[in-house]
């Protein structure tokens, strides 16, 4: 599956149309670094319109602020660009959130690894195909199968993070897509960087 198919909500999302306040210090990290991969096409827009990469921050274990469905050409995101997921259920497909747009199209993904990984605070997904061509089953790699945010990619997520201490996972039915967890937004682009 090309990434060009990519970048479409495929579960049910239920948006709660309200306002929602993102703490300063967790908005201007998402921005900095955001705006860091968006230099290398790590994050952005294709030609078509498709928005790709996404950051979340993870509030409570079960509450999570992510980057907001077709913002990858937007410049600088503010509150009106961020979705806080209330609500997941992998099984059923279904995506819970407020704010005033959808949440990505990865929330499955970002939701499965902060339930199963001990400490996670934040995760980055980038889009790269030099290190996914290079690190391809030499970091824990998804099934190839496990499409882009399908739930067989949410469970793959959840088994490798619970059973790796790597960190970064390569999603070999996602083109090109990286995931990267940590304690803190800085430590998961750190960890990027590190591959880079």
């Amino acid at each position: 599956m090309s990434i060009h198919d990519e970048g479409y909500i495929k579960f049910n999302c239920k948006l709660s149309e309200k306002k929602i306040f993102v703490p300063d210090d967790i908005l201007i990290k998402i921005n900095y670094w955001r705006n860091r991969f968006k230099l290398f096409r790590m994050i952005g827009v294709l030609d078509n319109g498709i928005g790709f990469g996404n950051i979340s921050y993870n509030i409570n274990g079960e509450k999570f602020y992510i980057s907001g469905s077709s913002t990858g050409d937007v410049s600088e995101l503010t509150n009106y660009h961020i979705a806080k997921v209330t609500f997941c259920n992998v099984e059923k497909n279904l995506v819970e959130c407020e704010g005033k747009i959808n949440a990505s199209s990865e929330s499955l993904s970002h939701y499965s690894i902060y339930k199963s990984s001990i400490g996670a605070k934040a995760v980055i997904h980038i889009h790269c195909k030099h290190l996914w061509n290079k690190y391809m089953n030499k970091l824990p790699t998804t099934a190839p199968d496990a499409y882009f945010g399908s739930v067989e990619l949410a469970n793959e997520l959840k088994r490798l993070s619970k059973n790796t201490t790597s960190n970064i996972i390569i999603a070999a039915g996602h083109e090109d897509g990286i995931f990267s967890y940590a304690e803190s937004i800085d430590k998961a682009a750190e960890n990027l960087l590190r591959l880079y």
